[in-house]
């Protein structure tokens, strides 16, 4: 979970690790050509004006973004074309009644399926995540939340500093409508 502060961070770190990246930014309700745009970096990405919502970085590293999908500039013959996406999604804080602030976790997602990208592929793809997860641990810190008034907690949970200070000073997370985790 990052804030703003939290998401420069991790784009110093992925810029460290990986400098050749083409982060776009998604923009609903916009027509196809015009709703993604290519960005050098997580932070322009989420600096690009028409909505803040998150980014996506496509995989391979320097893949080309396919075509119709947006920004055409991205597109060179050698360069491969994007086999999948790590999709962030940014935190949304919002006003809470009880705690001041609570946050819906944002994140990173990544899938493919090994038969359909290959053998070669496949391995590229898991080396190429390892190398963003590096990144991820080298921004955030690992914190466990629990449900107030349940048993049980959840243990590992990645969250930058920023992100930390709001749980730190009484923000939660929210679950659901109703299920808000808080820092143990």
């Amino acid at each position: 979970m990052l804030l703003p502060p939290d998401e420069r961070r991790l784009d110093a770190a992925l810029m460290a690790a990986v400098p050749e990246t083409g982060w776009r930014c998604v923009h609903p309700g916009l027509a196809p050509a015009e709703r993604y745009h290519v960005h050098p970096s997580l932070v322009a990405a989420l600096s690009c004006p028409v909505r803040r919502t998150g980014a996506s970085l496509y995989l391979p590293f320097g893949a080309a973004v396919p075509a119709g999908l947006g920004d055409q500039r991205a597109h060179r013959a050698d360069r491969p074309v994007g086999l999948t996406t790590i999709s962030y999604r940014c935190t949304q804080v919002t006003p809470d009644p009880v705690t001041r602030h609570s946050m819906r976790a944002g994140g990173l997602r990544v899938s493919w399926r090994p038969v359909d990208v290959g053998e070669a592929a496949d391995a590229l793809l898991v080396e190429q995540v390892a190398l963003v997860w590096e990144a991820v641990k080298e921004a955030t810190a690992a914190v466990t939340l629990t449900w107030p008034g349940a048993a049980g907690t959840v243990s590992d949970v990645r969250v930058g500093e920023a992100a930390h200070a709001r749980l730190v000073a009484g923000a939660s997370i929210a679950r659901s409508s109703s299920e808000r985790l808080r820092l143990v």
